[in-house]
């Protein structure tokens, strides 16, 4: 799949699926890192897909009037559970919300 979400290039990782919820769009990739894992620091030169590891991240769009609409994600979810519950907490509560942390660790 092409590492282009919404007009923009990702480069965070290879993109698997990019799945439209109502105005969300949930990013499931597989993060870019070093060969070394147990490196401290890295150059994008060295980076390689970690084939093995699934992240998830929310975007939004149509928000605060940008014709283009994205809004950036501010974590990243190891499971796309915890991204679902980052998108509704975001949508009630707003962008600085901890409604989601709260409601993943209460029911874990």
């Amino acid at each position: 799949m092409e590492n282009i979400i919404l007009g923009q290039k990702f480069t965070r990782g290879e993109i698997i699926d990019v799945q439209q919820v109502g105005d969300y769009h949930i990013l499931r990739y597989h993060p870019y890192g070093p060969e070394d894992r147990t490196a401290m620091s890295w150059s994008r030169n060295e980076e390689i897909p970690y084939w093995d590891v699934e992240r998830y991240e929310v975007y939004r769009t149509g928000v605060m009037g940008y014709p283009e609409g994205i809004y950036r994600p501010t974590a990243v979810f190891d499971t796309l559970d915890a991204a679902l519950v980052h998108a509704i907490a975001v949508k009630h509560d707003g962008i600085n919300t901890r409604a989601d942390y709260y409601f993943m660790r209460s029911i874990s």
